[in-house]
């Protein structure tokens, strides 16, 4: 009942076809104000990434505006009461709002996935491995333990709270370079499952080193007995199509002709590739992606409405759905130091701890996948529903109605 009553309350409102629209529109009008990087590749990524958060934010927006003000106005008027006097629970008048919801982020979603269908693009998606290495944990930890041991080092750095020191480290971990020798050949280990070893493969790189992005690269690149000729003068994001005979190879292997050693971040800058399903499968997927993390917005929105005001909820929720989109780029561009001020400790600290907390809306976003006509892997779809459309919006539910109880005893 209170799905249907919410439902129609959005239909009449004109809200379903103006958020269509403006989901339709921020996908097809991107491409005409976007400017690439003068390649059709880096076009098509940067058109998909910003069209596609273009959708995504108005949608988030819309939702959680709408989703702060159902409880919260109804309470208001009067109008709370007379739904609870008919025979249905708080639960059910909270859930099935979020439910109506997450159906009107989940059309606007769709909308946005159909609209980017039908613009062109790599008919395949790929994929993605990267090599077989032990946790940045792990390898912070020894650079503390050895650091430690190390007699050279500061006394004020053994003084450093071993945490603080371990993000530090980790940090470094996940950026650390290895060195490519010139006339030297350097591997990798991949953990490829069985079912795509005799599938086609390509190796896609990131070579720089500490002082130039342009660099002269010539080598060969080889998985077993495929391989591909490296020939490049720029720092770009390079793929090798790996021709040969399939195998059960597990090691990728470059081999540095140039003159100059290269540099290169094993856990950023190097990836095989193997051939998934069709484009609009993937698209399929990631629009189950999107539908879930509108159905936490929508839910999160009906909590707030439950407990606070209408104006306070919506500012609420609209400041906490910005930090939750921007708190991980400031995070990962700004890593945690030793040597800040209060304010900048402070800032970095209220980011991360959003980061923390709202980790389940941003933690499966497929936008960078389908952005680099990457596989949207049903493991991470699965998990997306379960956690976001599923459990979060059950428990948020349920604490909505706790205080619907609350307020109305």
């Amino acid at each position: 009942m209170s799905f249907l009553l919410e439902a129609r309350s959005l239909a009449r409102s004109k809200t379903l076809v103006l958020l269509l629209a403006a989901s339709a529109l921020a996908v097809l009008l991107a491409p005409h104000f976007i400017v690439g990087d003068g390649t059709d590749e880096g076009r098509s990524v940067v058109e998909t990434c910003y069209s596609l958060w273009g959708a995504i934010a108005i949608t988030a927006v819309s939702v959680a505006s709408a989703a702060a003000t159902s409880i919260s106005a109804d309470r208001a008027a009067k109008r709370l009461q007379l739904t609870l006097s008919r025979p249905v629970s708080f639960f059910k008048v909270a859930a099935g709002r979020i439910a109506a919801l997450a159906l009107l982020g989940s059309l606007s979603m769709g909308v946005a996935c159909a609209a980017l269908a039908m613009r062109p693009g790599h008919p395949v998606c790929r994929h993605v491995y990267r090599p077989v290495m032990e946790s940045v944990q792990e390898e912070a930890r020894k650079m503390y333990e050895a650091y430690m041991a190390d007699p050279e080092t500061a006394k004020d750095l053994k003084r450093v709270r071993k945490g603080t020191v371990l993000k530090l480290l980790a940090q470094k971990a996940q950026d650390h370079y290895m060195p490519m020798p010139t006339n030297e050949v350097t591997s990798w280990a991949f953990n490829v499952p069985d079912a795509h070893a005799h599938e086609r493969a390509t190796a896609r790189m990131r070579f720089s080193d500490s002082f130039s992005l342009r660099r002269d690269v010539r080598g060969t690149i080889s998985f077993g007995d495929r391989s591909g000729v490296v020939s490049n003068i720029t720092q770009a994001v390079l793929e090798f199509p790996l021709e040969g005979k399939p195998g059960n190879a597990r090691t990728l292997e470059f081999s540095n002709a140039g003159e100059s050693s290269l540099m290169l971040r094993p856990r950023r800058d190097i990836e095989l590739l193997f051939d998934a399903d069709s484009r609009g499968m993937n698209i399929f997927r990631a629009w189950i992606v999107l539908s879930s993390m509108m159905a936490l917005v929508a839910a999160f929105g009906i909590f707030l409405g439950a407990a606070l005001s209408r104006p306070v909820a919506i500012w609420t929720v609209l400041v906490m759905l910005f930090l939750s989109l921007a708190s991980p780029a400031v995070v990962d561009q700004y890593p945690h130091a030793l040597d800040i001020g209060a304010g900048d400790a402070a800032g970095l600290a209220l980011s991360r701890a959003v980061t923390g907390i709202t980790s389940p809306l941003t933690a499966f976003s497929p936008v960078h996948a389908i952005s680099e006509n990457e596989c949207v892997e049903w493991t991470a779809v699965a998990e997306a529903f379960s956690l976001d459309a599923i459990l979060l919006p059950a428990l948020l539910a349920a604490l909505a109605a706790l205080v619907m109880r609350r307020v109305k005893g």
